[in-house]
């Protein structure tokens, strides 16, 4: 029967195979990734910006109304 590692022998065995488990921080939409990495101009994301602060006030409205 094998014996389970610790965690210091799992890390140690991830840095030899040069892995590393990576958590987002948080979701993007491809706009806003295309645009931090300079594919997207300014305009397309300043644009795309207004629209999901319209569609957030809409469902703000939808749901203190009902």
């Amino acid at each position: 029967m094998l014996k389970p590692s610790g965690r210091m022998k799992f890390t140690e065995i991830l840095k030899d195979m040069n892995v590393a488990i990576h958590n987002p921080r948080k979701d993007q939409c491809d706009v806003c990734i295309g645009h931090d990495l300079k594919l997207v101009s300014d305009e397309e994301h300043a644009a795309h910006v207004q629209r999901k602060d319209e569609g957030r006030k809409k469902k703000l409205v939808e749901r203190t109304r009902g």
